[in-house]
């Protein structure tokens, strides 16, 4: 019996140490990079209006991705949803409006996402609105963002508060100066502080072996210069440049092959389009995995050789054009709508033109001038 109860002691230390180091095991297994994290507001639903702003804050070393946004809707058949954010944090002057116009192009603002939720219910409180969303935001960087909806409620804050809601290194800040709200532009004290009520959804993009180092955008006189380098890279990874005018759409201008080691890499935007101009990287790697770089700006002031005048921008009826600079014989004027789906077009002969707009949607679209030495774009304003 002695021998035995040794022996039955000996394995239970066995088995102590073996579960020991199984548990040592568990404890150091890191986080999975790829981990979504869910941020969460408390705002009271005491308001509603159509649109909110509020900030999002990267702490992290790495950039992150928000995926989807959820909100509290009053009940409605069909809510039309959009998500606008801005490189630059919300702030008193920052706001998505322009003589009383939210939109997309306007201020810096570019639109993250949109969707038509149907048969909304305020007894579901908050619901999902928008899904599989690629709005990144770089390390240590702090973004604006304005979310709309057609039965979109929304919290009356006190002034001089600010709230921050965290996880994971990312802060959700809403509050005085930050969280604005209404249809209109905003006047003191009538459209602040709003809280947003709801969530994000983000997730840190660290996943590819793509380690993009930076990106940059300059503007050269009539052309812009986009630089960018990475601390390592396949050769099967591909970079492609996409570029966004109208504030809406990012549409490939550039593709380039990995050199399969930390590089250097130069492109020149020899046709941009006069004003602001964003960039970004598609970053691709060979098995299919897919993220973006940080959005980055050039304006252009003005054309050296050739530009054209418009006028009224925004525009109610008719546009008229005006043609600076060398131009060749059997010009052509394009308006493309935000689908790219040509709505107008004309051939341009002598140095001024006009577009009857009256018939037209409301909205941003691109102005397109070319012959055989030109091409020239212009955002266009419809009221």
């Amino acid at each position: 019996m002695k021998h035995n109860y040794s022996l039955l002691k000996l394995t239970q230390q066995k088995i102590l140490i073996a579960l020991g180091f199984y548990c040592m095991v568990v404890m150091i297994i890191p986080t999975q990079v790829n981990a979504q994290t869910v941020i969460s507001t408390n705002h009271l639903n005491n308001n509603n209006n159509a649109l909110v702003t509020f900030n999002i804050q990267n702490t992290n070393s790495v950039p992150i991705v928000v995926r989807s946004i959820s909100c509290h809707l009053d009940a409605s058949p069909a809510n039309n949803v959009s998500l606008l954010y801005n490189t630059n944090p919300v702030n008193d002057n920052a706001a998505p409006w322009n003589g009383g116009v939210v939109g997309a192009g306007q201020n810096g603002w570019i639109e993250g996402g949109s969707a038509v939720i149907s048969n909304s219910n305020t007894n579901d409180g908050v619901v999902p609105v928008l899904d599989g969303l690629t709005v990144t935001i770089p390390a240590n960087t702090t973004y604006g963002f304005a979310l709309s909806a057609t039965t979109l409620r929304y919290s009356s804050l006190s002034l001089g508060s600010v709230n921050t809601f965290s996880g994971g290194g990312v802060n959700l800040i809403t509050g005085d100066g930050v969280s604005w709200g209404g249809t209109i532009a905003p006047s003191t004290p009538a459209n602040y502080p709003r809280g947003f009520i709801g969530s994000i959804t983000w997730y840190p993009i660290s996943i590819l072996k793509i380690n993009l180092k930076d990106i940059t955008a300059k503007n050269e006189g009539s052309k812009n210069k986009i630089q960018w380098s990475s601390l390592s890279e396949l050769a099967t990874d591909v970079y492609e440049l996409e570029r966004n005018i109208d504030g809406k759409n990012f549409i490939k201008i550039a593709s380039f092959k990995a050199n399969g080691q930390a590089s250097n890499y130069s492109f020149t935007d020899e046709s941009p389009s006069l004003g602001d101009n964003y960039y970004r990287l598609k970053l691709i790697e060979g098995n299919g995995n897919e993220q973006y770089s940080q959005i980055v700006n050039a304006n252009v002031k003005s054309f050296e050789n050739f530009s054209i005048t418009t006028y009224p921008n925004p525009v109610i009826e008719k546009l008229y054009g005006s043609i600076n600079g060398k131009i060749e014989n059997n010009g052509t004027v394009v308006l493309i709508d935000i689908n790219q789906k040509t709505v107008q077009k004309s051939a341009v002969s002598g140095a001024n033109f006009s577009i009857n707009m009256k018939q037209l949607n409301p909205g941003v679209y691109i102005l397109k001038y070319s012959d055989k030495i030109n091409v020239y774009t212009q955002k266009i304003i419809k009221k």
